[in-house]
């Protein structure tokens, strides 16, 4: 059936240029740029893949080859092979160098149809590009109707997975990295908040990928052979949805071998069903829950008290990031610092502060565009932190400066997000230890293996702390940590002793970890035919 080739945009990205703006490449590191956005040295880095693309690879009958973050020479090179089709995947920001790409193929591999995917395509105005196609919503569905391909076949889902590890420690080899699988469950949420993008490109519906919690499940279980036992579920507000989530908690909860654990997004609302303990029992490790505001009026904040959902969360052990949205209708300069001071009340793990954003396609947008408030910008300044639109309570450049300053105040009260992390585990540890549920005394024995695993971060590094309130409460925790687990080993001691030096290192260069840009390397794929060549993998997979 031919072959094809699916591709992201080309980098560079830190590069200012008419396609990027200085400090685009820390965008794509997925932690630094917005969960781990914090000074110092202690900052979690990750650079997701992009797993639509691996997602249609893996679910169509052609020879297939998928392509990360090319250089324009490598992307002429291998349009010259001459695809019979090539896809590219795009966000707004990366509008300009689509054009271009559309451009190169035309002139390398004439006879090539090209197609377009990705959140980019809400664009009103994408067709003026020339593509051929145009992809908006599910990609798998879109390339199957495309190629005349039945839609009754099975979904597959190939190995998608993400490495974890401090930002400082990427340029050395000596440390592992945390592995997690991801895993794409479905698309779209019916919550339909004004401004969220996703839920409106997929008309405010739910989209189910994998139909059921134990297809989620299968995956989980056959990246557990390969030694990966965390995932991230994405799907948003993965609660809402009782049935996938008791029959993947079911199957967890019965695996055998190493404890299988998942993050997901949820909302108060959704959570608001569930009892926690039973969740944890059955894998929850991480929630992200949107806050939004002290004040927010959205349908999915209604249900318990959200200071209490936290404090409930953070007792069992299971991480959270908790994202609020600054420039909402209601902010003045004064209430921001208040959002911040609330943030912090609520001890998430992680944070993700942004601007106001009215993507294309969103009923915010189009509230905005008909009162006049929509500021005339250019595609480079889709990102969380770019200001496009008029806010009557602020300055131009006010609110984004406001986001920075809060990550900074977050850090000072709080500490390192790992440092939360650790806390949070800990603390689940103590709560569950004694549990008369078997599975959660199992999982009371997975917080004490991964407290054990990163408390060498802070052995020796009390003085790259932000201040001394910070340095007792950590001192506390790992006083308490080593009370109940007994002190570290030899090799804890050692493994310490050469993170402490990296931190010298580090801090002697006096390193700006948002300055210097950090270009990603070409990633490659191939899939040898799907979903036929999809389950060879599969088969190749299990096998190992």
């Amino acid at each position: 059936m031919g072959r094809m080739l699916l591709t992201t945009v080309f980098r560079p990205f830190g590069v200012e240029n008419k396609y990027n703006k200085k400090g685009d490449d820390l965008l794509l590191d997925y932690l630094a740029s917005r969960l781990t956005r914090e000074p110092g040295l202690f900052p979690l880095s990750s650079y997701v893949p992009h797993a639509s693309l691996h997602l249609i690879a893996a679910n169509l009958p052609m020879e297939s080859r998928v392509l990360e973050y090319p250089s324009v020479e490598e992307y002429v090179e291998e349009v010259k092979r001459r695809y019979d089709l090539i896809g590219i995947g795009f966000t707004i920001k990366g509008f300009g160098k689509v054009a271009k790409m559309i451009a190169l193929a035309r002139k390398h591999a004439p006879a090539t149809k090209v197609v377009l995917g990705g959140f980019g395509t809400a664009l009103h105005d994408v067709e003026v590009l020339g593509a051929d196609y145009v992809c908006r919503g599910e990609g798998v569905t879109f390339m199957r109707d495309l190629l005349g391909v039945p839609q009754g076949l099975e979904i597959v889902h190939p190995k998608v997975t993400a490495d974890i590890t401090l930002k400082i420690f990427q340029n050395y080899n000596l440390f592992g990295k945390e592995t997690i699988g991801l895993i794409t469950s479905g698309f779209g949420c019916p919550n339909a908040c004004e401004f969220c993008c996703t839920s409106a490109y997929y008309g405010h519906r739910n989209v189910r990928f994998l139909k059921t919690g134990r297809d989620i499940y299968k995956v989980m279980r056959r990246l557990s052979r390969v030694g990966i036992h965390s995932f991230l579920i994405f799907e948003e507000d993965f609660m809402l949805y009782n049935d996938k989530v008791e029959d993947l908690g079911n199957a967890i909860e019965e695996h055998q071998g190493n404890p299988l654990s998942y993050a997901c997004f949820a909302s108060v609302m959704a959570l608001s069903n569930y009892d926690f303990e039973e969740l944890v029992a059955k894998g929850l490790g991480h929630v992200w829950i949107g806050v939004e505001s002290v004040n927010a009026s959205f349908s999915k904040r209604q249900g318990r008290d959200i200071g209490t959902i936290f404090a409930e969360l953070r007792a069992l052990g299971v991480t959270t990031t908790a994202s609020s949205i600054f420039g909402l209708d209601h902010h003045t300069p004064e209430q921001l610092p208040r959002e911040v001071d609330f943030l912090t009340e609520l001890y998430p793990s992680t944070v993700q502060l942004s601007n106001l954003m009215p993507a294309v396609g969103t009923e915010l947008r189009r509230r905005l565009e008909a009162e006049g408030r929509i500021t005339a910008v250019g595609y480079k300044d889709a990102d969380l932190y770019s200001e496009v639109i008029h806010h009557p309570a602020f300055k131009p450049g006010e609110i984004q400066t406001a986001i920075f300053d809060g990550y900074q105040r977050l850090y000072e009260l709080m500490g390192p997000s790992v440092f939360r992390i650790l806390d949070t585990w800990f603390a689940g540890y103590r709560n569950l230890r004694r549990s008369r549920n078997p599975s959660l005394r199992k999982r009371a024995e997975l917080y004490a293996s991964r407290s054990r695993a990163i408390l060498p971060i802070f052995l020796k590094t009390s003085e790259y702390l932000p201040n001394n309130e910070v340095r007792y409460r950590v001192k506390r925790t790992l006083d308490e940590i080593t009370g109940e687990l007994g002190p570290p080993t030899a090799e804890q001691q050692e493994q310490a002793e050469v993170i402490r030096q990296v931190f010298a290192i580090e801090a002697g260069k006096r390193c700006d970890l948002y300055g210097e840009p950090i270009e990603p390397e070409l990633a490659v794929c191939d899939y040898p035919s799907g979903p036929e060549g999809a389950n060879m993998l599969q088969t190749v997979l299990e096998a190992r």
